[in-house]
């Protein structure tokens, strides 16, 4: 057999509060965080959680500097290619804002026809929109 395992190399990056991001004392804290550490707690093996950009993290799980990512990556057919992954745990839900002083209120497709949207390329949102 393969054995058992003794640790789990979680990857994931520390820009996306509250789900993730660098504490005081610069090390990566957050509720992924603390979900990776859980697992390891009831798996009974060591945990590391390691820090890397956003846009490398299932490459560098590819090139095995990791066992797992822990972070909000989309579950897309394009990512489904590179990993497999767990059950959703949680849901973000998309955020529009708009000026101050606009009469939009709300976001429907009816009332943004003809609008011009910011959303940031390849992501969900994107593909929402």
């Amino acid at each position: 057999g393969l054995g058992r395992m003794t640790q789990i190399r979680f990857l994931t990056e520390d820009d996306y509060p509250p789900f993730h991001f660098r504490g005081p004392n610069g090390l990566p804290i957050g509720f992924n965080v603390d979900v990776a550490r859980a697992i390891c707690e009831e798996l009974e093996v060591a945990c590391t959680v390691q820090v890397r950009r956003f846009d490398t993290l299932l490459a560098a799980l590819e090139a095995n500097a990791g066992d797992a990512v822990i972070a909000s990556i989309a579950i897309t057919p394009q990512t489904r290619a590179k990993a497999d992954f767990t059950d959703r745990y949680y849901r973000t839900p998309a955020r529009f804002a708009t000026r101050k002083d606009s009469a939009l209120k709300d976001i429907a497709p009816e009332l943004i026809a003809g609008k011009s949207v910011a959303v940031v390329s390849g992501s969900a949102h994107e593909a929402y929109v």
